[in-house]
């Protein structure tokens, strides 16, 4: 399911003075996914994983992680970052209602 589809180097903009932005140029293979939104998902601090999706909103559900071994500790630890990812989407939700 994993293939790797090329290296690009992370710039940086300013937008304005005080803010810095991370820019990610993804690569040519890629340039289909112009113009869709691209939900990011923190896996750990070096590593992170983009849905892309014609819609601005995502269901987490269809974002699962596989079970990546029969290694109960992997697995539990996979289980730990969907059920964090989801109270992170839920307390964004609270507090913009």
């Amino acid at each position: 399911m994993e293939k790797y589809v090329g290296r690009v180097k992370v710039g940086r903009m300013s937008p304005r003075e005080g803010a810095e932005l991370a820019i990610i140029r993804l690569p040519v293979k890629l340039k289909n996914k112009a113009g869709k939104y691209a939900h990011i998902f923190e896996e750990s601090e070096n590593e992170i994983r983009i849905v892309f999706s014609n819609s601005d909103a995502i269901d987490i559900v269809s974002c699962q992680y596989p079970p990546v071994s029969s290694d109960i500790e992997e697995r539990v630890r996979l289980l730990e970052k969907v059920v964090e990812s989801i109270r992170k989407t839920l307390n964004e939700k609270k507090q913009g209602s």
